[in-house]
């Protein structure tokens, strides 16, 4: 018998019928392992994935008949899509250079119903979107759970000083974002800027060539927060404490510090001529954000309120705003008595938020109805009975409202103030922050451009360009317009 080359195991079909077990994960198992961990994907937020994807099927299963108008369904659909790894398959056709992305058509239609801009297909600004998405969350979200969009909310303080009596008022807002200035005068090059101007401008009149190496003011975001929280005057401030208008100082700092902080660079301004522009500008973007401070400290022992009464002149009396709002606003072309609503119905809040105020309430029946009054008629709250309140662990400006409502009655009033015990929850923790994300609007006005979306993944930065994902070796930290930073402390 001639013999083989090569021999043959004899257990060789014992080993092809033994059972495999199966020690390496496919391509596609991997992805979905990535993209299931609570701190990668498009969604780096915790709190929208335990509610969105990780509740998804508890979702779809309370769902009713009219699912497509349901939020919460729209959301976990969107949230499975981009998390579950199921559409993230190579493309077939290599002539596709990039695979389709999802197309969420019916959480865009639910989410723009009803709205005079997110319905059409207009220009559209990223972070009325986001606010927006946010409103319609704190709105449709169960009472019996928490709603993920509380992990933005932080609490902005407020700290008017008379400077006639040196009394103070503190005041509290909720806030989901922190709009900051873009203070062009702490700019670092501001004659390279300057000499930059001039040859565009002498190139443009010869008709010549522009350079494309821009030369663009140079900031830093520190330089913007600071400029946030600087010491402003407020002019015309009706203070209680002299029962007249008189000069405030006005500091605005945070009471509360979020887990996940929105900054919003308020590079959509107005230029002389109150054409809206964009401003054109680097500011340098730190990895690592502390805001330590920017922390409020609230009311010092050593300061004295101004008195929550008022006497029967004072309600006769205009309610407290800036007048250089209304004087800008009116030079717009606004009629008086809106304008005057306006700065006082945004607290003084600056010339564009009275005119995105005015913009979004041009039609409402009272737009052209006098300001209310700051002032309600004569009251002096007794102050034990402030002080009983406010042991029960009721705020002073709660406990003032309950004795005015129940005619100083203190059994009534702690009947009354323990509905509004429940004031708005915040998140709070140490200010320090590491970048999670930004996004950037790409063009060179308000009126044209497209937004795109970088995104930490796993320490490397992911670009979002439409149906376009790729990691980004050279990311535009300097050109964003929204940042968003998580708490270090939680990674």
């Amino acid at each position: 018998m001639r013999k083989l080359p090569y021999s043959i195991d004899p257990y060789l079909v014992k080993f092809l019928v033994y059972p495999k077990k199966k020690t390496d994960k496919s391509m596609a198992e991997l992805e979905i392992d990535l993209n299931q961990r609570c701190d990668s994907g498009p969604f780096p937020h915790s709190a929208f994935q335990e509610r969105f994807f990780h509740d998804s099927q508890a979702i779809f299963a309370a769902a009713d008949t009219n699912a497509f108008q349901d939020l919460n369904v729209q959301m976990a659909k969107l949230a499975v899509g981009i998390l579950f790894g199921r559409y993230s398959v190579p493309v077939p056709d290599v002539e596709i250079e990039y695979q389709q992305g999802i197309k969420p058509s019916m959480f865009k239609s639910l989410i723009g119903r009803g709205h005079p801009e997110f319905s059409t297909k207009r220009q559209q600004d990223a972070i009325e979107f986001l606010l927006h998405l946010i409103n319609r969350h704190t709105r449709v979200h169960p009472k019996s759970t928490v709603c993920p969009a509380e992990s933005f909310k932080f609490r902005v303080e407020e700290r008017l000083q008379c400077l006639s009596s040196g009394k103070v008022r503190y005041t509290h807002r909720p806030e989901y974002n922190l709009p900051v200035p873009v203070p062009l005068e702490t700019a670092s090059n501001m004659e390279e800027v300057r000499l930059y101007n001039e040859q565009k401008k002498a190139a443009m009149a010869a008709g010549q060539h522009i350079s494309d190496d821009i030369v663009r003011p140079k900031i830093t975001l520190q330089s913007c927060l600071e400029a946030l929280v600087r010491p402003e005057e407020v002019q015309n401030f009706y203070s209680t404490a002299i029962s007249g208008k008189t000069t405030a100082l006005k500091i605005t700092k945070l009471a509360t510090t979020p887990d996940f902080l929105w900054i919003q660079l308020r590079k959509f301004t107005l230029a002389e001529d109150w054409s809206p522009v964009k401003l054109d500008v680097a500011v340098e973007i730190p990895q690592i954000l502390d805001l330590s401070f920017m922390k409020a400290s609230g009311q010092q022992p050593d300061e004295i309120l101004m008195p929550d009464q008022v006497t029967a002149a004072d309600a006769a009396a205009e309610p407290p705003f800036d007048m250089a709002i209304v004087e800008s606003l009116i030079e717009m072309g606004f009629p008086l008595v809106a304008c005057k609503r306006a700065a006082t119905l945004t607290h003084d809040r600056g010339l564009e938020a009275a005119t995105q105020w005015i913009m979004e309430h041009m039609d409402d029946p009272d737009f052209l109805a006098p300001p209310p009054s700051s002032a309600s008629g004569t009251f002096k709250p007794d102050e034990e009975g402030v002080a009983m309140l406010q042991s029960m662990g009721f705020s002073r400006s709660q406990c003032v409202k309950a004795l005015k409502n129940t005619d100083n009655n203190l059994f009534s009033a702690s009947t009354v103030s323990a509905p509004s015990a429940s004031e708005p929850t915040f998140t709070d923790g140490p200010p320090v922050y590491e970048l999670a994300a930004f996004i950037s609007h790409m063009g060179t006005s308000t009126s044209v451009g497209h937004y795109v979306c970088h995104i930490k993944r796993d320490g490397r930065w992911v670009i979002f360009n439409d149906e376009k994902v790729a990691v980004s070796e050279n990311p535009p930290f300097e050109l964003g317009y929204l940042y968003l930073y998580r708490r270090s402390s939680m990674n």
